[in-house]
């Protein structure tokens, strides 16, 4: 049985330490439970942001971060903009107008 530890949990998301298989690596592996998230995100829909210099587009779960950061566009704008206009990921979306 592989090792697997509770590494840290705060705001929602669980970071576990997990042995690698074979044995000769870590892996910090992240867990967060989305569905406080997307009410968050459902609610705040709602909210009238006409006028705002800066306005909520999206709340985005951790695991999906660290995935944009593990293949390479975490710092990619015309990536991001692309996967948030994207009908499947309209559950992150908070503003619904197109970015």
């Amino acid at each position: 049985m592989s090792m697997r530890i509770l590494y840290d949990q705060w705001g929602g998301i669980i970071r576990w330490i997990v042995e690698a298989p074979g044995g000769d690596e870590l892996i910090v592996h992240t867990e967060q439970e989305a569905e406080r998230l997307l009410r968050a995100n459902a609610r705040d829909a709602d909210v009238d942001q006409r006028g705002r210099t800066f306005r909520l587009v999206a709340r985005v779960p951790m695991p999906i971060v660290q995935q944009a950061k593990r293949e390479g566009w975490h710092r990619d704008p015309v990536k991001w903009k692309a996967f948030l206009n994207d009908p499947d990921n309209r559950a992150f979306r908070v503003w619904q107008g197109r970015i």
